[in-house]
């Protein structure tokens, strides 16, 4: 999903209360913590992820959330692994 300042937001997989993950084109990413009634919580991350990524997938691996991070125009892929709580 795209809103209209052109950030991209992905759901992130996590075994706690639900988090989601925007970033926008220079890479500049947040991940938020959400409210039970689904408000927006506060911000449990900020900073640098894959500048220009054109899809964001979130999987959970040994218990830890990651996010996997993809280019097409560049072919470049990140992965973060992402302490939440």
């Amino acid at each position: 999903t795209t809103d209209a300042t052109n950030r991209k937001f992905t759901n992130v997989a996590f075994q706690g209360p639900g988090h989601v993950m925007t970033y926008d084109s220079s890479g500049t990413g947040w991940v938020v913590r959400m409210t039970l009634n689904g408000a927006d919580g506060a911000a449990a991350w900020s900073g640098s992820f894959l500048p220009s990524a054109t899809s964001a997938i979130s999987f959970l691996q040994d218990g830890k959330s990651y996010q996997l991070m993809y280019d097409k125009v560049s072919g470049k892929v990140r992965s973060y692994r992402l302490n939440l709580f």
